[in-house]
């Protein structure tokens, strides 16, 4: 059982993350390949993003290249990759999500749980499941459990899960201690990453607390911030 101590040092043997990226970024293009006009407005589970703004946030965060890019303004170099990649359309943007990451990108254990999360944003929001493998499930609950984790993929500056423990019901996975939370991988993973709407998924003792700390702790600022694109195709 992958079974973690309180502050989630064990690490999950993951196999190739590259293959993780691919495998990730294709379902992921696979699923917003056809969406309607409609589809692309429809709020996502992401606060304030349009499913739209996700997909542009997505692509922006898996193909950056460089320190510049990495490190530099999120809004600007948004806006300037997207201008290089003609992202300003929906048929722009898709092409430039699916297309080929720099050979960086694609080993980066964030960039596999930012596909995980957002393309979950996403799917919850039209109602589209997704079984995930195991492999990959397990090294995104590993990885944004910890301190390190959830200040930069989930960007809060405390866990919403301090003090609790966490207990997968569809694979052997756990961590921390305290008051427990139970629920399939995928529930628990967006729940730590800040959707409410995953909390109707999960039960146990440490629900409650969880649940209040929606509402104490504040979500991550600029969270919203993404460049206005074109209508159409």
């Amino acid at each position: 059982m992958y079974n973690t101590n309180p502050v989630g040092r064990y690490v999950v043997r993951n196999g190739n993350v590259a293959k993780m990226f691919e495998d990730e970024q294709e379902s992921f293009a696979n699923l917003i390949n056809g969406f309607t006009p409609e589809q692309w407005e429809l709020p996502s589970l992401c606060p304030q993003w349009t499913v739209r703004e996700v997909v542009l946030h997505t692509a922006f965060h898996t193909h950056r290249a460089g320190l510049k890019e990495t490190l530099g303004s999120t809004e600007k170099y948004t806006a300037l990759l997207s201008e290089r990649a003609h992202a300003e359309t929906i048929n722009g943007l898709v092409a430039w999500f699916e297309s080929p990451a720099p050979a960086n990108a694609r080993r980066l254990k964030i960039n596999v749980c930012e596909l995980v999360i957002h393309q979950q944003d996403v799917r919850r929001t039209v109602g589209s499941t997704r079984d995930y493998p195991e492999a990959t499930m397990l090294m995104c609950l590993q990885k944004c459990a910890g301190v390190m984790g959830n200040t930069f993929i989930i960007g809060r500056k405390r866990r919403l899960a301090r003090g609790l423990r966490l207990v997968a019901t569809d694979m052997s996975w756990s961590i921390g201690r305290g008051p427990e939370i139970s629920g399939t991988g995928e529930a628990l993973l967006m729940a730590i990453a800040g959707r409410s709407a995953a909390l109707a998924d999960l039960a146990g003792p440490g629900l409650t607390i969880m649940s209040k700390r929606y509402e104490t702790d504040p979500a991550p600022s600029g969270r919203a911030t993404a460049t206005p694109l074109m209508q159409g195709p």
